[in-house]
């Protein structure tokens, strides 16, 4: 007979053994196989082994592992035996949490037919518990051998033996539940990935992820139109590649702030140079993207061209200078009119008007003198004299109010005015005027003529003052719904820097006439020689109208 020394060295093997197996698995197949392995090597103290799980309401199902019984994979624990209410000791083993012995032969029923369940033979269900359950997960079926006492040191041995096989079915549900847990995690972060690289790609504003050194990581497609490169060109090309340098300089600053958390973001104009050579503006938004230590680990970047709107309020300063220059300039105008009127009324009419007082004067002075005679011949001088003296104050006077307004033109019309200061000119200058005008067509009224009209002026004007010019060809020819005024002289022609200067108030002056009555005008040098001064003018009736309450 074995000595005691002996059993308890092959019973210490078995649970050295079944601990280094179990800790090479970590699914419950894998565990089960290894468990029946190590089982099998001791079937002097476990001649057979069964073990059975248990779901949530108790019920057993298939083995999931057999030891020492061919054929015993085909076992099912009922839940009651017999006809009667007779409850199975494996079923009661399950539902008392209690061990249970009992005769091995019932384990495969009793009509059944099996080698390994000798009818002296008995059988221990052990039911086991994980840690933090109060259901037992299932119970282990093992056989006894009849040729030992079973003992306490025998029971506590099998007792040991449920309770590495409890460990190792924790661990195992534990590694599959953190497995699966893993893996959901793992489909959530890869069906979230997928939704925000769809978002990434087909969102219409301009996104880039550059790393904390400004490289490209990513670039959705309409980040890569704004710029004109191709994700793959502008991978690992850095932000300092296409900002211009100054305004790059501005945006360092401004991510040192970010990455010392001095600032959540920031947004900042700046101009890029595309791949094509254009220049262009754009508004940037730029965050931090943390790591999981919440240190910074990328830039997101959101642009916006905004090269339309620069040019715009470029365009608007222009605009506004011009007219400040132009008010500045009609301010001006204004006082030298009024001095000039001043001037003319006081130097002029005030000693005209004072020739005509002083004859009337003397005249009454005569007529007082009870002494003198006065005869009709020299009354008659004297006030001829005076007479003569008002008629050029009244002369003075139409000139004055022909400088101030046209007459003529509302007298006679814009062709007849045209025409008439035209030959004027050239009696005055001898510089020959050749004149085309419209026959038998209607002539433009309001604010339209006066502006083609004070535009002629102008024009003819320059032709005296800087043209030096022997020739001049004047014309206003209907277009369209337009009406073309063309002055174009022979002379030494007029320096592009001069029709580009902001100073030359004649030419704002001219411009701003064409641009109130929502015309244009052209004006500029000729190849062969001269200067070409083109106003084109709509001839609408709504500006007429307009036109005419201006005036």
């Amino acid at each position: 007979m074995t000595s005691e020394s002996a059993i308890n060295e092959r019973r210490l093997r078995t649970l050295s053994d079944l601990t280094k197996r179990i800790s090479l698995g970590n699914r419950l197949d894998d565990c089960f196989g290894l468990i029946r392995e190590a089982l099998s090597r001791n079937q002097r103290d476990i001649p057979f082994a069964v073990l059975f799980l248990a779901d949530a309401g108790g019920r057993l199902g298939e083995p999931a592992f057999c030891s020492g019984l061919p054929g015993a994979q085909a076992i099912s624990i009922p839940l009651h035996a017999g006809d009667g209410n007779d409850e199975h000791p494996v079923a009661r083993a399950v539902r008392t949490a209690e061990p249970q012995l009992f005769r091995a032969r019932a384990i495969c029923g009793e009509t059944a037919s099996c080698d390994g369940c000798a009818e002296r033979e008995q059988a221990l269900a052990l039911p086991f518990l994980l840690p933090g359950q109060s259901q037992p997960r299932g119970v282990l079926v093992v056989g006894i051998n009849p040729d030992q006492p079973f003992d306490t040191t025998y029971r506590m041995f099998l007792e040991l033996v449920a309770a590495h096989i409890a460990t190792a079915v924790a661990h195992a549900e534990a590694v599959g539940a953190e497995r699966r847990k893993v893996a959901s995690r793992t489909q959530a972060l890869q069906t979230a990935s997928k939704l925000l690289s769809a978002v990434f790609d087909r969102a219409p504003g301009a996104i880039a992820i550059t790393d904390l050194d400004g490289r490209f990581v990513r670039a959705n497609p309409a980040y890569q139109r704004l710029v004109g490169y191709g994700e793959s060109e502008l991978i690992g090309r850095s932000m300092q590649d296409l900002a211009d340098p100054d305004d790059f300089t501005r945006k360092e600053a401004l991510l040192q702030q970010l990455l010392r958390g001095e600032r959540a973001s920031f947004e900042l104009e700046m101009r890029y140079l595309r791949r094509d050579g254009w220049v262009i503006w754009v508004n940037n938004f730029v965050s931090v993207i943390d790591d999981e230590q919440r240190r910074p680990r990328y830039f997101v970047k959101i642009a916006q061209d905004i090269t339309d709107r620069k040019r715009t309020e470029r365009e608007l300063l222009v605009s506004r200078n011009e007219l400040r220059v132009l008010y500045d300039r009609l301010q001006s105008v204004r006082e030298t009119e009024r001095a000039a009127l001043a001037r003319e009324v006081h130097d002029q009419l005030g000693q005209i008007l004072s020739a005509a007082k002083i004859d009337i004067k003397l005249l009454e002075d005569d007529i007082r003198r009870r002494d003198t005679v006065l005869s009709r011949r020299k009354v008659s001088t004297e006030l001829r004299s005076a007479r003569g003296t008002l008629d050029k104050a009244i002369l003075l006077v139409r000139q004055i109010a022909t400088e101030l307004r046209a007459v003529e033109l509302e007298e006679q019309g814009l062709y007849a005015a045209v025409e008439w200061h035209a030959r004027d000119f050239e009696r005055r200058t001898r510089i020959t005027c050749h004149v085309t005008l419209p026959a038998d067509l209607p002539e433009p009224q309001g604010a339209a003529a006066t502006a083609l009209f004070r535009i002629f002026l102008e024009a003819m004007t320059n032709v005296l003052r800087h043209a030096n010019a022997g020739q001049v060809w004047i014309s206003v020819m209907p277009r369209g719904r337009n009406m073309l005024l063309r002055v174009r002289d022979d002379g030494s022609g007029i320096s592009r820097q001069r029709v580009r200067s902001a100073h030359s108030i004649g030419i704002i002056g001219m411009r701003e006439r064409a641009a109130l009555v929502e015309g244009r005008l052209l004006l500029g040098p000729l190849r062969n020689g001269g200067t070409l001064v083109s106003a084109r003018i709509p001839m609408g009736a709504a500006h007429d109208t307009q036109g005419g309450n201006r005036t």
